[in-house]
């Protein structure tokens, strides 16, 4: 049988539900006598008259023929069908939430007085969480007379119940007597968020938001150890470039240096280069950190710069620097009979003194106090054991 064909239905004088209700009634209330049979009206397929052998009339009402047996749930009155997985999963799915109805809550979760099961640790927080205006989870009943202080990001309404201090000024009455929407001015020593509650001065741009809307942790000025994020966030400046977004929009995460493969060696300013080149007596990183660091390799006749690379020891204090840090000329006993000592202890050979170009690193070796008239010839050779002293104004013409 189709489901647009009709049948005639006979209805008993007594008050019989029709509809909805129709569902509840059972078998035996839904007889009567053929006798009060009264009238016969036309219904859709699903409402149908049996005639039992006892000449009595049975009623029978499938409450919506269009779900699916134990695949989906009907809700009542708008006879809609939800998926069977979403009754009694703590989300009203039906208009009247009755999917949700006589639904047995676990142990982390309470039961409102409409049925529903909200999370446990919501009961007797100061919010109403129960939906359509049920305040069983904040009831006296359930939390008591509320004499205990409210903690200092709490506001205390008139019946003694705490509520969410962001809540304050927020347009809703979130306290019974409307406590939190009454002075919404903000006190000496408190600001007023962007969505409308009052938080001390203390607690703005301090790295943790508690403005609903965040505006207490934009426009801040970090300090040296944070980054700003594009929003105006601050964060520690140790987590930019970790891989991991931290500000809202990603901006620590943006600009980073390339992240360098196993098989490759990251240099100091984040320049990737091959593995094999590390320690290799060669600078590759611009920095110079590819050479740093590395265990010595030259052998005991051998002089080891900084960087790696070996000098014969006779190279060692010839007064030439070799070593790209001049390395080799510093810490020498004393600079010989034909060389000039800088400042800084380096001996170069004394005719590259006063000749208009800096040798020595410190540019001691063309500083105006040794040489009155620089580009000219070279002071006059000094005594053995020349120290770097004032040269004179003596110059060989």
């Amino acid at each position: 049988m189709s489901q647009s064909q009709r049948v005639p239905v006979s209805v008993c004088r007594a008050p019989l539900a029709i509809g909805r209700a129709a569902a509840a009634v059972s078998p035996s209330s839904a007889r009567c006598p053929v006798s009060d049979l009264v009238a016969t009206m036309w219904t859709p397929v699903g409402l149908v008259l049996l005639l039992s052998a006892g000449l009595h009339a049975q009623l029978t009402l499938d409450p919506n023929p269009r779900c699916v047996a134990r695949r989906e749930f009907t809700c009542a009155g708008s006879l809609q069908c939800v998926p069977m997985s979403q009754r009694c999963d703590g989300r009203r799915d039906c208009p009247q939430g009755d999917d949700e109805m006589g639904c047995p809550c676990r142990a982390d979760q309470w039961q409102c007085d409409d049925g529903q099961c909200i999370d446990i640790r919501l009961k007797c927080n100061g919010v109403r969480d129960c939906p359509d205006g049920d305040i069983s989870d904040e009831s006296e009943s359930q939390c008591g007379s509320r004499t205990d202080t409210c903690s200092p990001l709490e506001l205390r309404c008139g019946d003694g119940s705490c509520v969410d201090l962001r809540r304050k000024c927020d347009g809703f009455n979130d306290c019974s007597d409307g406590a939190d929407e009454r002075d919404c001015e903000c006190r000496s020593g408190e600001r007023r968020c962007n969505s409308g509650e009052c938080l001390p001065e203390s607690r703005w741009c301090d790295g943790a938001s508690q403005c609903r809307d965040g505006s207490d942790e934009l426009n801040c000025e970090c300090s040296e150890d944070e980054f700003q994020c594009g929003n105006g966030y601050c964060i520690t400046i140790k987590n930019k470039c970790d891989g991991i977004r931290n500000c809202q929009d990603g901006t620590d995460e943006q600009n980073c240096p390339p992240v360098c493969a196993n098989n490759e060696f990251t240099c100091t300013n984040g320049t990737c280069i091959r593995g094999e080149l590390r320690c290799d007596r060669v600078i590759h990183c611009p920095d110079g950190s590819d050479e740093a660091g590395c265990p010595p390799r030259c052998r005991p006749d051998q002089f080891a710069c900084a960087d790696g690379r070996c000098l014969s020891v006779a190279q060692k204090c010839n007064g030439v620097p070799e070593c790209p840090g001049a390395e080799d000329e510093t810490g020498c006993a004393g600079c010989g009979p034909e060389e000039f000592r800088c400042g800084d202890g380096l001996c170069i050979p004394f005719l590259r003194a006063c000749d208009g170009l800096r040798d020595c690193r410190d540019g001691s070796d063309e500083e105006p106090s040794r040489c009155p008239d620089p580009g000219k010839a070279p002071p006059q050779r000094p005594s053995s054991g020349y120290t770097g002293t004032p040269i004179s104004s003596r110059y060989r013409e």
